[in-house]
Parts: structure tokens; C-alpha cells; sequence
């Protein structure tokens, strides 16, 4: 098991980076909900894999935004 995927069993949580890199990283995802992480300096690759979720079945939930660093998404699988 790859540590991306680690993560998301232990922590449900995912990387903006590593979604834009592998689309499907989601599709067999046993959660409802899930953190998806990025950073301050990161907007445009949080913003397209919010995008590409949304497009995949998932919508947002909630954001946490900090302007010293730390940004992310709660994501839902729509039912």
C-alpha cells in the first residue's frame, strides 16, 4: 500500500497535489467524508482538485483557510 493511501485509511485525509496527479485516487475511497489538505501558497492546486472532485461525485462541505499557511476542503461523496 502506497503511503498516499495509507494516509487517507489512517487519517482520511488527501493532498491537493497527489488528487491532480492520480484523478481517480478517490473512485474506491470507503468514506463519506474526507480532508483534503493544501497550503496557503497552494490555492490553484487545492482550487482544481476541488474541481475535479466536484466533477467526480463529491462536493465540499466545508473550507478552512489560514492566510499564514494551512488551507484545505472537507469533501463529501454526493449519495
Amino acid at each position: 500500500m502506497s503511503r498516499i493511501a495509507k494516509r487517507l485509511e489512517k487519517e482520511r485525509v488527501v493532498h491537493a497535489n497527489d488528487l491532480l496527479e492520480e484523478a481517480g485516487l478517490l473512485d474506491a475511497c470507503p468514506y463519506r467524508y474526507v480532508f483534503v489538505k493544501g497550503t496557503y501558497k497552494q490555492w490553484a492546486e487545492l482550487f482544481s482538485a476541488v474541481e475535479l472532485l466536484e466533477g467526480r461525485g463529491w462536493e465540499i462541505v466545508d473550507w478552512t483557510i489560514d492566510a499564514t499557511n494551512e488551507a484545505g476542503a472537507v469533501a463529501r461523496r454526493v449519495p
